[in-house]
């Protein structure tokens, strides 16, 4: 599937998901680059997350969506107790799932914007 279009989980086909075509589960994302694009770091998530019910989050994602929720204006600083501490555009306290759905969040809003919705 390429860009823009709709993936089988769009629609709650869970069944019908195609795995990526790289090794599933959370080691697939753990083994990414950090360079790589933020896109396609959720996507594998969002993947795993719908389809393979594991909500586990790596160090390597956790570094990626730090990144990006940088770029959008947000710090997200550890705390010791394996929380984190959001500060700028978006605020509060998140385990690491929050923190991945805080960046979410601001992806899917950058997109909106930038299609003029």
């Amino acid at each position: 599937m390429g860009p823009g279009q709709r993936k089988p989980w769009d629609d709650g086909d869970t069944k019908g998901a195609e795995p990526p075509p790289e090794r599933p589960g959370i080691h697939a994302t753990a083994a990414r680059r950090l360079g790589s694009p933020f896109p396609t770091v959720a996507e594998a998530i969002l993947y795993r997350w719908a389809v393979e019910r594991d909500t586990a989050v790596s160090a390597g994602e956790i570094d990626q969506v730090r990144a990006y929720l940088k770029r959008r204006g947000v710090r997200a600083m550890p705390l010791p107790d394996g929380r984190f501490t959001m500060d700028g555009a978006m605020t509060g306290t998140v385990e690491r799932a929050g923190l991945v759905l805080a960046a979410l969040r601001a992806f899917v809003q950058a997109q909106v914007v930038a299609r003029g919705r």
